[in-house]
């Protein structure tokens, strides 16, 4: 069984010498690369560098950021087919993209040191979410994934809104919950989902490890008894694959658009969530206006906020009314079954209604 974890906090540079990070320390996903190597799995431990080495035996890179955690994860599972991933790593939600000091600009990353004294402005840009990406990434189309959702939630409404938020949008097998009002040096409370119900609560992280490895055996086991449905479809069907619609944003206002910006188009990120897209997503423009069309690709923008970026800044203008859209390939057999997620939203980029 090959088995890959990611573990620790990322940090992300503001000058040679300064980083922004959290709190995480990589304990868990460093006890459960243990536990599972000592069962005889295969493990490939991806673990912040802040982590002191491991000495479980198994193989192991370090990453610092959320870009050198990105590009690991991309060449791990399109090189090798990977069971089961299991995704611990803090990965911050910003980055740095410039740093004003004494009114200068200072694009990202900095190779020196800030000067102390004087104010400094960071300006921060939103990371993926790499979470959402690992299924596309990966080479094996039955690889699970085990995902992890820290939260800071009075009320287990809340929690579980969380929870159902990520399954909808990142699509993993098993999602395991925590919150900081149940974790302490005594207890490690945890909850374990799928995408149906609660299937457990562990209150210790060795309890958490055994549960997860009972987890993953049942699952190998139902690969062995029934063959996946996308192997049995390789060698049953002979239908061809088209392009449908996949998200669709209708009547969208252009809020801004930065031409010195490096490319893209920021989007709310409510909106992303309510049709489906993915932040580094390919989509099309279309500018209802004045007939444009381009292609770009999605960043996390703020709310209500739908900003073009870069040479597409030269094609619209502040308050055009646009539609975005994204597309997906399907088997020919299921497009009766296909339906694309589309909002309609108001001039102020707030959702009216599903299409």
């Amino acid at each position: 069984m090959r088995i890959l974890i990611t573990a620790g906090g990322t940090e992300e540079p503001i000058d040679g010498v300064r980083r922004i990070s959290n709190t995480s320390t990589g304990a868990t996903g460093m006890l459960l690369a243990r536990s599972f190597f000592e069962k005889g799995a295969d493990i490939m431990l991806l673990h912040a560098q802040r982590i002191p080495p491991p000495d479980i035996g198994c193989r192991s890179e370090t990453f610092l950021s959320c870009a050198d955690l990105e590009a690991a994860l991309r060449r791990h599972l399109g090189s090798s087919d990977w069971d089961v991933v299991v995704h611990l790593a803090a990965v911050g939600d910003y980055s740095v993209a410039s740093v004003e000091v004494e009114g200068r600009v200072i694009p990202a990353p900095l190779q020196g040191k800030i000067t102390s004294g004087p104010e400094v402005l960071l300006r921060l840009k939103p990371n993926p979410k790499l979470v959402d990406s690992l299924r596309d990434w990966s080479r094996n189309p039955e690889m699970r994934i085990i995902a992890f959702k820290l939260t800071k939630e009075s009320d287990s409404d809340s929690r579980r809104e969380a929870v159902d938020r990520l399954m909808r949008r990142a699509r993993p097998d098993l999602i395991v919950h925590n919150d900081l009002s149940e974790i302490s040096e005594e207890r490690h409370t945890a909850s374990l989902f799928d995408a149906n119900s609660l299937l457990a609560r562990t209150d210790t992280k060795e309890e958490l490890a055994h549960r997860l490895w009972e987890w993953i055996g049942g699952q190998m086991q139902e690969r062995v008894c029934d063959p996946p449905h996308s192997s049995r479809q390789k060698l049953e069907s002979t239908n061809m694959k088209i392009e449908v619609l996949k998200s669709k944003i209708h009547r969208a206002t252009v809020t801004g658009a930065e031409l010195e910006y490096t490319g893209s188009i920021s989007i709310d990120p409510a909106l992303c969530e309510a049709v489906g897209l993915h932040p580094w997503e390919k989509v099309d423009v279309l500018d209802i206006d004045n007939g444009a069309r381009l292609s770009t690709y999605v960043i996390l923008g703020g709310e209500g906020e739908i900003c073009l970026n870069g040479a597409a800044a030269r094609l619209v203008r502040r308050g055009d009314r646009v539609i975005i859209v994204s597309y997906g390939s399907i088997d020919e057999s299921e497009v009766g079954d296909h339906r694309p997620r589309q909002v309609l939203v108001d001039e102020q980029n707030r959702i009216v209604r599903e299409l």
